[in-house]
């Protein structure tokens, strides 16, 4: 009966975030630079895979926090100006995750086989600065951008 209950309050949460789950920029990250540029409006509401874009220097980071996978929870497409996905195989990079009361934890990204880097989240609950820093065709780019925790995301969801 114990499992009974397990079973069917994973399936409300499941059957709740998706109902809630859009591809328009939902990820509950936003950029913290100021003064970056817009020039790429066009694309700038459609990102290839529906994350959110940051600007990183000449190239543009879509960033995706699923907070469903296990492993990928993190993941970063490095776009050109035309929002085009560009091979991976010289890039490298970390995350730096400032949290709240202090602790900042530093992950290095992994390549994956789908042309993204992507890294694990063990905290996603809390709200956390993200220090991205890529390192692509031998130069360095960083951005940083805020992600508010899953439970102030869940709260904003629950208001639409």
């Amino acid at each position: 009966m114990k499992y009974l209950y397990i079973f069917i309050f994973l399936c409300l949460s499941i059957t709740m975030f998706a109902q809630g789950h859009n591809h328009g920029n939902e990820s509950g990250l936003s950029q913290q630079m100021a003064g970056a540029s817009h020039t790429h409006s066009h694309k700038k509401n459609n990102p290839p895979h529906g994350g959110e874009l940051i600007e990183a220097g000449k190239y543009d980071l879509e960033v995706i926090l699923n907070v469903m996978e296990d492993e990928e929870k993190f993941n970063v497409y490095i776009l050109n100006s035309k929002a085009k996905v560009l091979d991976i195989k010289d890039a490298s990079g970390s995350i730096t995750l400032r949290y709240k009361d202090g602790s900042e934890i530093i992950t290095e990204f992994k390549r994956s086989d789908k042309g993204k880097l992507y890294c694990n989240v063990e905290d996603i609950i809390n709200e956390f600065v993200v220090v991205i820093n890529i390192t692509y065709k031998g130069k360095d780019f960083s951005t940083v951008c805020e992600y508010a925790g899953l439970t102030e995301h869940l709260k904003k969801r629950n208001k639409q």
